[in-house]
């Protein structure tokens, strides 16, 4: 929701159109089938929105922004899991390349932030996409072990393993090819300055967050208009 405040909403084909997620909040996974606030169905040219009384998804007289992505290879891949609690669990995935972002979600308990992966800060850090929080030295998230190409391992952290409840992980690829469709990096600013990041092509959508410092996430895309910013956290 642009025009009133709401928490971003996430869904997704693996847990179904009904189940919500928070993307900027630590509650747990929602059912919105009773109220409607939720999304109707995914079809096979987009999504259909219910008739709905909440304000997240199809509020009448309010403004909306949506983001898609398509599970692809060398893309966009989502793996939903059961946590077993044991540092070294691997968990497998579909995105035939190695993941350069993980954001991860326990959906079955509350009081579980969201944890993310980011190839530029490595296995031994971590960043929360619900928090405003600088990127933070961890071993029991990741096991201080690289993804691959067909698998990513976890360590025994209740935020992305804890035993017995249940997960879901976005990943996102890196690809460098000629026909590359996303790019997931990093840079160095000093603030004074503009800065150019050349991709190679026009971006359709940019997630961008301070790893070094406190800082909020920051959302631009091309149908608002890249001077349009929506945060994610403040």
């Amino acid at each position: 929701n642009r025009s009133s405040t709401s928490n971003h909403a996430l869904f997704d084909t693996v847990r179904g159109p009904e189940k919500l997620l928070f993307s900027d909040d630590s509650a747990a996974e929602q059912d919105r089938t009773a109220d409607n606030d939720s999304l109707g169905a995914f079809n096979s040219n987009g999504f259909m929105l219910q008739a709905s009384t909440g304000n997240r998804t199809n509020q009448s007289g309010e403004d909306f922004a949506s983001w898609t992505f398509r599970k692809a290879p060398s893309f966009f891949d989502v793996v939903t899991y059961t946590g077993d609690g044991l540092a070294g669990r691997t968990v497998a995935h579909n995105l035939g390349s190695v993941p350069a972002v993980m954001i991860i979600k326990r959906t079955s308990t509350s009081g579980s932030n969201w944890r993310v992966y980011h190839t530029s800060i490595g296995n031994g850090q971590a960043l929360s996409l619900n928090t405003t929080d600088a990127a933070a030295a961890t071993t029991s998230l990741w096991n201080s072990t690289t993804p691959t190409d067909s698998v990513f391992t976890l360590g025994d952290n209740s935020n992305v393993n804890q035993s017995g409840q249940t997960f879901v992980a976005y990943l996102f690829a890196h690809d460098d090819s000629d026909e590359s469709s996303i790019k997931c990096g990093s840079f160095s600013s000093t603030s004074s300055s503009s800065i150019n990041i050349d991709l190679g092509w026009e971006p359709q959508w940019l997630l961008i967050k301070t790893s070094a410092s406190t800082g909020g996430w920051g959302i631009f895309d091309s149908q608002r208009g890249f001077a349009g910013f929506l945060a994610q956290t403040e």
